[in-house]
């Protein structure tokens, strides 16, 4: 059980630092203004793929858990740059609904 609290620490804390560096990352290049909660949302999707991957380890082995990662990892890639893409380009909801109804 020691083991295990020590290890959600750590993972905790590099989710936190990831968050952080991203938010360090569109300050210094000047291209939003999301919120450090926001980011730290964004990137706590990747746990939901991790808990896919791991069960694809147990059904299937190694191979399968490989094949779940390539997948699940590269679905995760495209929403993640696509909803940033989608939060930094627009800034309000009005520059939104103007962007989806030009779409049509």
């Amino acid at each position: 059980m020691d083991k295990l609290f020590i290890l959600q620490s750590f993972i905790l804390f590099f989710w936190f630092m990831e968050a952080l560096l991203l938010k360090g990352c569109f300050y210094f290049m000047n291209i939003g203004s999301l919120g450090y909660l926001e980011l730290l949302c964004y990137t706590g999707y990747k746990f939901v793929a991790l808990c896919l991957i791991a069960m694809a380890d147990g059904l299937t082995g190694t191979m399968g858990s490989y094949a779940a990662l390539a997948i699940f990892g590269g679905l995760f890639a495209w929403f993640f740059f696509s909803t940033l893409k989608r939060s930094v380009s627009t800034n309000t909801l009005a520059d939104h609904i103007k962007q989806v109804s030009m779409n049509k």
